[in-house]
């Protein structure tokens, strides 16, 4: 099988579930254009987002860490949190 990359980010079809639009675009990238940035944007433009931070920010004041750190969950992600 030829090694297709996304052309939007670096994703190929390494990934055995990856499928790609007529444009070369994956799915993953297809999705965070239609769901997790819309979401997202809701927030920005809101208070949303503040009072969510604040509120994890109360109730984590008195534990050791208190951190909130965005990862993808793929291994090299999951590395660097390590």
């Amino acid at each position: 099988m030829k090694n297709i990359i996304c052309k939007k980010c670096v994703m190929d079809t390494t990934d055995p579930n990856i499928l790609f639009d007529e444009n070369g675009v994956c799915i993953y990238c297809l999705n965070y254009k239609k769901k997790i940035k819309p979401f997202w944007d809701s927030l920005r433009d809101s208070h949303k987002l503040k009072k969510i931070i604040d509120e994890i920010k109360l109730s984590k004041s008195n534990k050791f860490y208190n951190s909130i750190i965005g990862v993808s969950g793929g291994v090299d992600c999951s590395y660097l949190l390590h």
